[in-house]
């Protein structure tokens, strides 16, 4: 009787939804939800849970359309939070709040940028706003006069060589609307190199501007304007209005929304509408279109909510070197799909989070917090619920090859070796010979006992205590079925404790020849 022991302890290659059945990597995954990646290469659900901060909804519950913190010139700083058509200083300790300004569109994304000590907000329904921490203001100089247009309330912000530049005005939505040096308060185009100017982006492509990112080229110690569209990027260059010139990057592919585009080192990454993509690859593959970053998870992609995808938005975490997306899948109302993007180890690692519903988001030295379609404001990265309600988590990997095509096997046990807690639920699935239909699988509910470490005698250190700290828990568990391709699914739902995926191992025994 042949014994085989398949061996798997790298489990750091992530979410492969587009390799054929039995050909993606012993590291990958078929999925993985609501787990992380630590340093040590594990996959655990500690601290994946949110609390509210807030009590009391925002403006009677009405949708957070945008958060975001500054620094006012006497360096104090404020949390803003714009909900319906309010926006409120937040306190991030205690979850109370105070007006600061009204007249925002109820459902109008909210972008804001700081300039010259002045915090920049727009939307759709309203003119640029300004905040110093007193009262908010229209700001001054809006509109411009520019002979034959007609201008409308920008969306879109960045700073970009010491201007203030705007775009995302619905009458007029190719055009790059780009203040005076150093003065935000004068949009009206006149003549040399210090003062303002207005730019259409190829005006007649039917196409508008969906987002703004200034990105510096250390080759070049300069700074570009990237400007997306929906559809294309274009790069705006030079540093004086007499000189500025529009370079086109790409036009097969751009972003859904300026809210999906991240900078990642010298790079830039965004949401378009074949996936996640970046700058470089964009101009690595020649403005193809299918040059995503987001192959791998090309399958759930296609299952997106198109009508939704303007919605969409990121926020970059440098502590956990991640990249989140929240996203709406088909059917879905409301933004709840997270697309995780580690970059740990070089490579790019994907990742789900699920059901984690949000409407933005910003980080503050190294937290996460997100606003509600509710009024609320979460904390992210917090505890081990969904704000006391169970998170269901999910690793499954590939069909693993066991041998010889010919050779039948049987499973003599599963080793898992998990860092827990506490006692810990956990269902293990099954799955034989490349499908999972109820004939081929298999399941095993358990309960795996928390192994504290142990303190020896005499050298327990003065206020600190081992007791019920993480131990190292070894399971040994038997499988029924028999075939030559075997699939593992470990999950669980926790409230409270949260558990470690180590790695495992699977020893097998040769079951029998295949007569077909």
């Amino acid at each position: 009787m042949g014994i085989h022991i398949h061996t798997f302890h790298n489990n750091t290659g992530g979410i492969n939804m587009n390799a054929a059945l039995g050909s993606m990597q012993d590291n990958e995954a078929e999925t993985i939800v609501n787990m992380h990646l630590t340093q040590n290469g594990a996959w655990s659900t500690k601290d994946i849970g949110y609390r509210l901060l807030n009590s009391n909804p925002l403006n009677d519950a009405a949708q957070v359309n945008g958060i975001t913190q500054y620094q006012d010139a006497a360096g104090t700083v404020h949390t803003v939070v714009f909900a319906g058509s309010r926006a409120y200083r937040f306190n991030l300790e205690d979850g109370t709040f105070t007006e600061i300004g009204a007249g925002f569109g109820d459902t109008d994304t909210v972008s804001s940028v700081v300039f010259k000590d002045q915090l920049i907000m727009c939307s759709r329904s309203l003119p640029p706003m300004k905040w110093q921490g007193g009262a908010m203001s229209a700001l001054a100089g809006w509109p411009p006069t520019i002979a034959g247009v007609t201008v409308g309330s920008p969306t879109l912000s960045e700073v970009f060589t010491n201007r203030l530049v705007l775009a995302g005005d619905s009458l007029n939505p190719s055009m790059l609307y780009i203040s005076e040096l150093e003065n935000p308060n004068s949009f009206t185009p006149s003549s040399g190199p210090l003062s303002a100017g207005a730019i259409q982006i190829s005006p007649g492509d039917g196409d508008q501007i969906t987002g703004l990112k200034t990105l510096y080229l250390p080759m070049q110690n300069e700074e570009v304007l990237v400007i997306f569209k929906a559809r294309a990027i274009y790069l705006l260059l030079g540093h004086d209005a007499d000189a500025f010139t529009v370079q086109k990057l790409s036009g097969a592919i751009g972003a859904v929304s300026g809210r999906t585009v991240v900078q990642l080192g010298n790079d830039l990454l965004f949401l378009s509408e074949n996936g996640i993509s970046t700058i470089t690859t964009v101009t690595l593959e020649g403005n193809i279109a299918s040059a995503t970053l987001s192959e791998k998870l090309t399958p759930l992609i296609n299952t997106f909510n198109k009508g939704l995808m303007p919605q969409a938005f990121a926020v970059h975490l440098p502590e956990r070197q991640e990249v989140w997306w929240w996203v709406a899948q088909d059917g879905a109302t409301s933004l709840t799909t997270v697309l995780v993007y580690n970059y740990s180890t070089g490579r790019g690692i994907w990742s789900l989070r699920a059901n984690l519903p949000a409407t933005c988001a910003m980080t503050v030295n190294g937290g996460l917090y997100t606003g509600t379609n509710n009024g609320m404001v979460q904390q992210q990265l917090y505890g081990n619920s969904y704000n006391g309600q169970a998170i269901q988590w999910t690793y499954r990997t590939p069909f693993y090859a066991l041998g010889n095509p010919r050779q039948t096997k049987r499973i003599r046990e599963i080793e898992i070796c998990m860092t827990q807690y506490a006692d810990a639920p956990l269902t293990l699935t099954g799955a034989w010979d490349n499908a999972r239909s109820v004939r081929l699988r298999r399941q095993r509910n358990l309960t795996v006992f928390h192994t504290p470490e142990v303190s020896l005698y005499d050298t327990a250190i003065y206020g600190q205590n081992t007791y019920d700290e993480p131990g190292i828990t070894r399971r040994r568990v038997a499988m029924e079925g028999a075939g030559q391709t075997f699939q593992m699914e470990l999950g669980g739902a926790q409230t409270t404790m949260p558990i470690e995926i180590q790695g495992w191992s699977i020893t097998t025994i040769n079951g029998g020849l295949r007569t077909t």
